[in-house]
């Protein structure tokens, strides 16, 4: 079976973007990192449960915000970030199954002289 030069153009140009898969994971991992860095330093009643002890020791919450943020802001934003975590690692697997089905099929067609 010979592919067209459409099929193989095609087939090229997934090539190319299952590559460059590997710089956009590591720039999408660095980013979330870098934004829970961000927030533990510059807002860390929004991540850090530790800081919102803290504070809620000194008593320098108002009483309406410590009882919205006391559970549900930490929770919430390190939710988020577990999950951006967790999206990044199923691309990660979707890609490497991408690149797979790309050596089977350069099999299939240097298997049909191709």
């Amino acid at each position: 079976m010979k592919l067209s030069d459409q099929e193989t153009a095609f087939l090229e140009k997934r090539k190319k973007l299952v590559g460059s898969w590997n710089y956009a994971g590591v720039f999408l991992i660095l980013v979330v990192a870098g934004l829970t860095l961000y927030l533990y330093m510059q807002s860390p009643l929004l991540i850090n449960p530790i800081e919102v002890k803290d504070r809620l020791q000194a008593d320098s919450i108002d009483s309406a915000t410590q009882d919205l943020m006391l559970f549900f802001l930490p929770l919430l934003m390190n939710t988020i970030c577990f999950l951006l975590f967790m999206l990044i690692g199923m691309m990660y697997m979707a890609f490497g199954l991408e690149k797979k089905y790309q050596v089977i099929v350069d099999r299939m067609r240097e298997s049909h002289g191709e």
